[in-house]
């Protein structure tokens, strides 16, 4: 849903991303807990920043 919101307002996909392999990683496996956590939040500080895309004028 946020992937396909960011390219329709043509904002950066950095953030949505992020969040989708965060929320995978933590979901796999509890190992990969903490890595998951840093990256989601990552993810929440590209999706607050929205930039706008690259290459589109």
């Amino acid at each position: 849903m946020a992937f396909y919101y960011a390219k329709q307002v043509n904002i950066s996909v950095v953030g949505a991303v992020l969040g989708i392999i965060g929320s995978l990683l933590s979901g796999i496996t509890m190992a990969l807990a903490f890595p998951s956590i840093v990256l989601l939040i990552i993810a929440v500080v590209f999706d607050f920043l929205q930039k706008p895309a690259k290459g589109d004028k």
